[in-house]
């Protein structure tokens, strides 16, 4: 309950994504501060950032998924 009342404070100062990523740090980082105050579309109590992310994976993967449902978001 807190959890989801913090994400959507969060969000209010989180960066509106209108484009899609490129494969640079500064898009990395856009990505990670959007992400993590949204809520999965498939899993309501975990954040985008929270399925997505994985320190084993790369961060073009990272991306690649955030880009995804960017492109379904904005359709």
């Amino acid at each position: 309950m807190i959890k989801k009342i913090i994400i959507k404070i969060k969000k209010f100062f989180s960066p509106k994504i209108t484009r899609e990523l490129q494969w640079t740090v500064n898009d990395f980082n856009l990505a990670k501060k959007w992400a993590s105050c949204r809520f999965h579309p498939n899993h309501e109590n975990k954040t985008i950032w929270e399925i997505v992310y994985s320190p084993r994976q790369e961060s073009l993967d990272v991306i690649y998924e955030i880009n995804k449902l960017i492109k379904n978001k904005i359709k």
